[in-house]
């Protein structure tokens, strides 16, 4: 059985309980929601006030026995990017869970369990560059990529 780890809203008390390691979690401000990553690559999306959970996707988002390593809101709150130990970057609708757009692997690796790592994601955040939306994507070994969100 998996340790239990315990999202504590200090503010309503509420818990959120999550039954597998966990890798990410990033509040959403816009839609004063938390969005939680586990080792087994499950996203969940939860109403912070009450702590119900409103979305699941996956398991294995970023293909099997892959960990989610890093996850990010665009500013709007609507669209949410995931990287993966295996070097995928996911966009994906916070509001439905589809899938919008797949990077299969950063650096041009195999992108599968096999892959070692060499082109894991290690962080990864929304920006604008020249009046365009990018995901810069913090990866191994040593290396930042500038993704188009289009």
């Amino acid at each position: 059985m998996s340790s239990y780890n315990y999202f504590v809203n200090y503010i309503s008390k509420t818990k959120f309980l999550y039954a597998c390691l966990l890798l990410q979690l990033v509040y959403n401000r816009e839609l004063n929601q938390l969005v939680s990553g586990c080792a087994e690559c499950l996203l969940r999306i939860w109403d912070a006030e009450t702590g119900k959970q409103l979305l699941r996707v996956g398991p294995d988002g970023h293909g099997p026995g892959v960990e989610l390593t890093a996850a990010g809101l665009d500013p709007s709150g609507y669209r949410l990017a995931t990287g993966a130990e295996n070097g995928s970057v996911k966009v994906w609708d916070a509001g439905s869970g589809q899938e919008l757009k797949h990077c299969k692997s950063l650096g041009g690796g195999k992108g599968g369990k096999d892959d070692e790592g060499q082109h894991g994601v290690v962080g990864l955040s929304f920006c604008e560059v020249d009046g365009e939306r990018r995901i810069v994507v913090a990866g191994l070994p040593n290396r930042i990529y500038l993704l188009s969100v289009k």
